[in-house]
């Protein structure tokens, strides 16, 4: 107000009006500020982000060719499990899992026993196409399980879990849930 006044030469009406103008423009202009600081706040996050988003875009599975979408992995002998290792992590990770081999007949029950940590879901893990072995080989009726025809692999085996899920209804609701 005082360099208005002394050095622009205002009146008090003019003044006046200035301030009124300035009040009205001021929320504007820390509105602006209000949403650059927003914006300078959640660009760490953003980085983070898009750095995940880089992440899943290398480990994404390989998309399958249209003839590896039509080759329907058979089952009718059974699987083979040949020198098979995992470890979970790079490097020089301990294995979980180290040079199993072993078959398993198709249309039979085989059971998977040991202590807790043993690597028993880790194995059903492999079976189911989930995990990828380290090492080894996984044959279903003698071709390979790989990257290329793993989703089909997938898309044929189900797995049913040991721990049952009941809802507090009805048996024709829980048997409807199944």
């Amino acid at each position: 107000i005082y360099i208005a006044l002394v050095r622009f030469h205002l009146s008090l009406a003019e003044i006046v009006v200035l301030l009124l103008v300035f009040m009205r423009v001021a929320p504007r202009f820390m509105d602006m500020q209000l949403q650059t600081q927003q914006v300078l706040i959640n660009l760490p996050a953003y980085a983070s982000m898009q750095a995940l988003q880089a992440r899943f875009d290398a480990e994404r599975e390989p998309t399958q060719s249209m003839a590896a979408r039509g080759a329907r992995l058979s089952l009718e002998t059974g699987l083979n499990i040949r020198e098979v290792s995992f470890a979970y992590g790079e490097g020089d990770a301990r294995p979980v899992v180290s040079d199993i081999t072993f078959d398993l007949p198709a249309g039979k029950v085989t059971a998977l026993i040991g202590p807790s940590g043993s690597g028993k879901s880790t194995i059903a893990d492999m079976l189911l196409g989930l995990l990828e072995p380290t090492s080894g080989r996984i044959l279903a009726d003698g071709v390979e399980i790989t990257a290329q025809n793993r989703r089909a692999w997938r898309d044929q085996v189900a797995y049913v879990p040991q721990d049952v899920f009941l809802l507090h209804d009805t048996i024709a609701a829980n048997l409807r849930l199944a």
